[in-house]
């Protein structure tokens, strides 16, 4: 039996010889030991997800030419590179940029930094640094000001900028590419490139997007040469050397090259040395057809559906139009490169060159998208003729799904049947969506780790606010991270598969249609669900609720997912879908963990607990904790209650969607819950308190039991009210009829802003809310048939005559004070 060390080395042996499906089991049996003295357990699991990121991206490899190649040391890269020809020249990061924690690097090399040859305004650096002790190294951005002068040096962005570190980032000639190496991303381990694009819309970068294989390996891969007008790029690696040396290759790049999947080992470690040396590359529609047709043969090899798919002709006419299609997206590719070079011409010459080559180009990809449709439309009427039975079935044809059943693909888009129902760019962008889907759900599993254990560590009295605080912080900021990552795809994942599903559902003449139904109906509940969270989220963790909600999108999409299973009997890929819903059940409906319920066991179960238990327990009126909890399964929380006459606050613990465990309240007494949305939302409060100061009291409470997004919502006579209205009201015990009368005591007063037909301008709303926050605004017909807005109330005059004066020097001449005193009407002041 071999040892975790064996295990291990062998392992990452695998993994370095590009035999990522061993490698990752491997790390399994290795983490099946639980012995992790050479390897934590977190590390295992970021090296499976490195396997199977490699793993994917070897399913395109590209296939580029190497025009040269050059072995240099490590720390002269800068000096090694040529850079000539483009707009910027490699040179060691300047100390003035560097961090101050830097030097903990100084066994990695120098950090480069690509300096613009022309410094007009508002160029940017992006360079690597190091802000914090034991921190992650992140790219940072400064940009040239009018007056010569570098501004102060900022993040690049939680989506560049992932847990760990970001190295040497480099902006192409558009402004908006941003190319960088990263550990954090997806990928085959090491320091990979990715890809960036800056959209000045919404100012926000989108999802790193891996350059691939063999550019990226599971070593360090840093591309120091953006795509320059020969579509050549510069690639430094140490795949092929140790730590102290690096091998520089000039490779021609084409971001659309994408090949046929790389299965043999051999061969990826072949691609990897880049071992194809020569000049340009001479592509011709038969080799690009011949590249289009394996593509077809690898990844959907054996499709079929129905009986049409089975049919000889069908398949042919698929093939084809696959194959020319493919030579169709190239052709576009240099046209559109070519058309981009005829504003660059310099004179009428040149132009003119140019566009004789545009020509031809333009009548290949014509006849070729021709060719193209023609075989869909033979392909379309074939099916056609299936449905409507003019043509035999296939004598293959044996009904059922069970040559199906054991089609267990890594994806759904590499299912058999995926492209009887997706598009091709549908399969392209699921296929973009799932190259994160491993490093997805581990950073998904440590946020919801680290949420249970915040909310655990809320619980200690000793823990102070400041404290409270940055922990808050820190959830909020991985949040945002993993929001940001990772919530195009699974928006992309639901459109898709909200659109496929009835397609795949009619294709299959309604095979398993009650299961589908019942995928589909759970699916759309959950991307209710993930609405109403976004939409009632605490304004301190908004991150937190579009975390939520983007967990209970993925649920959806795996519920999707599993209505295909039905469509397509994949029995064994069912089992693995179910496996993952399972997994984010747990995940957004927690159940109460032992741990969490030892904070309200009875002290009978024993002495140890309850000795171990110094919590000290605020003393507020209105609510406490009791030991042991006075709700329970058999006694829940009660429902819809009636509130007392008068003034009542409570506390707002927060909104679900499904009811929570009365455990989870941890002994907090009273609680209550009120049904919302026609019962598809339950608000749960907690106290019931008739003076606000002692409602503030409770928030430690709340806090105590982990619900630290608590506030305070008040009622009068059981209508809810603004806090400022409840603090006016406090004492008052009247009918809602004496509710006006009940504010009119000695001594209040309002400020009268003004006379209006209509509503109040929305100019005077925005100004009332800056200037009386909390306020609430009357209105009252007045003597002329207009409406009388006032603010109140105030308890003292000096407060009211306060806000009329910045009405009046905010240019509302007509704002006065109003007494209000009992019986006698309102006295101008």
């Amino acid at each position: 039996v071999p040892t975790p060390r064996v295990l291990l080395l062998r392992a990452e042996a695998q993994r370095l010889l590009y035999r990522f499906a061993d490698a990752e089991r491997s790390y399994q049996e290795y983490s099946s030991r639980n012995d992790f003295a050479l390897l934590s357990r977190v590390e295992t699991q970021q090296q499976m997800a490195s396997c199977q990121s490699g793993e994917q991206l070897c399913l395109s490899g590209f296939n580029p030419w190497c025009v040269y190649r050059v072995k240099v040391a490590r720390s002269e890269v800068s000096r090694a590179v040529d850079t000539s020809g483009r707009a910027y020249t490699l040179v060691a990061l300047p100390s003035a940029l560097q961090g101050p924690y830097d030097t903990l690097d100084s066994d990695a090399g120098e950090s480069l930094l690509a300096f613009p040859r022309a410094l007009d305004a508002g160029v940017r650096l992006v360079f690597p640094r190091r802000q914090f002790f034991m921190g992650p190294r992140d790219l940072y951005t400064t940009a040239l000001g009018a007056n010569g002068l570098w501004t102060q040096p900022e993040p690049v962005g939680a989506v560049v900028n992932s847990p760990y570190d970001e190295s040497f980032g480099i902006v192409a000639d558009d402004g908006k590419t941003l190319y960088f190496s990263s550990s954090g991303h997806y990928g085959l381990g090491g320091q990979d490139i990715f890809k960036s694009v800056y959209d000045a819309r919404v100012g926000q970068w989108s999802a790193p997007e891996n350059m691939g294989f063999p550019y990226n390996t599971p070593a360090d891969d840093y591309l120091v040469g953006v795509p320059n007008a020969r579509g050549e790029v510069l690639v430094a690696s140490n795949r092929a050397t140790g730590n102290d040396s690096m091998y520089v290759y000039c490779l021609e790049y084409d971001a659309r090259s994408a090949g046929a999947a790389l299965i043999d080992p051999e061969a990826r470690c072949e691609r990897a040395r880049f071992d194809r040396v020569g000049g340009a590359r001479k592509r011709s529609s038969k080799v690009t057809s011949a590249r289009a047709n394996a593509m077809v043969s690898v990844a959907h090899q054996g499709a079929s559906f129905r009986d049409v798919e089975r049919d000889p002709e069908y398949r042919v006419a698929l093939a084809e139009g696959y194959a020319q299609q493919r030579i169709v997206d190239s052709l576009r590719v240099q046209l559109e490169q070519l058309r981009a070079r005829v504003w660059d011409a310099k004179n009428a010459q040149q132009r003119r060159d140019i566009e004789q080559r545009i020509e031809p180009i333009e009548r290949e990809l014509l006849r070729a998208q021709k060719k193209a449709d023609g075989q869909f439309v033979r392909a379309s009427r074939i099916e056609q003729e299936y449905i409507v039975g003019s043509r035999v079935r296939s004598q293959e044809s044996g009904g059922g799904e069970s040559g199906f059943a054991g089609d267990d693909p890594k994806f759904l888009y590499l299912a058999q049947l995926a492209p009887t129902v997706f598009q091709r760019d549908e399969i392209e962008t699921l296929g973009k969506a799932s190259r994160g889907a491993k490093l997805c759900m581990l950073q998904a599993e440590n946020l919801v780790r680290q949420q249970k254990e915040f909310l655990s560590y809320t619980v200690d009295s000793t823990v102070g606010t400041t404290a409270v605080s940055l922990g808050e912080e820190a959830l909020e900021r991985g949040a945002r991270s993993f929001v940001l990552s990772f919530r195009e795809g699974v928006s992309n994942e639901q459109q898709i598969y909200q659109q496929c599903l009835p397609v795949a559902l009619m294709k299959s003449s309604r095979r398993e249609q009650a299961q589908v139904q019942a995928c589909d109906a759970k699916a759309r509940e959950q991307y209710r669900n993930a609405e109403l969270v976004e939409r009632n989220s605490g304004p301190r963790a908004v991150s937190q609720g579009q975390f939520n909600a983007l967990l209970l999108r993925m649920l959806g999409n795996r519920y999707m997912e599993l209505g295909f299973t039905y469509v397509w009997g994949m029995v064994k890929f069912r089992d693995r879908v179910q496996q993952q819903i399972d997994t984010l059940l747990s995940w957004v409906a927690p159940r109460v963990a032992e741990e969490e319920r030892s904070a309200v066991l009875p002290i009978s179960q024993g002495k140890g607990v309850a000795s171990a238990m110094r919590v000290a327990v605020p003393k507020v009126d209105g609510l406490t904790v009791e030991n042991p909890s006075r709700y329970t399964e058999a006694n829940p929380v009660p429902r819809d209650e009636k509130l007392p006459d008068g003034v009542v606050y409570k506390l707002q613990l927060g909104a679900y969607t499904n009811p929570i465990a009365p455990a989870l309240f941890r002994g907090m007494y009273p609680v209550s819950a009120v049904t919302a949305n026609d019962g598809k939302v339950t608000k749960y409060y907690a106290g019931l308190f008739r003076i606000k100061a002692e409602a503030d009291k409770g928030k430690a409470i709340a806090l105590q039991c982990g619900f630290r997004e608590a506030f305070v919502v008040a009622w009068y006579n059981g209508r809810e009210v603004p806090i400022a209205r409840a603090k006016a009201l406090e004492g008052a015990r009247g009918s809602l009829a004496d509710e006006r009368r009940d504010m009119g005591v000695k001594g209040s007063y309002r400020v009268e802003i003004g006379t209006f037909d209509k509503e109040i301008p929305a100019y005077i709303s925005e100004t009332l809310w800056l200037l009386a926050p909390g306020k609430e605004v009357q209105k009252k017909h007045g003597g002329d048939g207009g409406w009388v807005y006032s603010v109140g109330v105030y308890a003292s005059r000096a407060d009211a005559e306060r806000l009329c004066n910045n009405l009046i020097g905010s240019g509302f001449s007509g704002a006065r004070v109003i007494e209000i005193a009992t019986g006698e009407g309102e006295r101008n002041e």
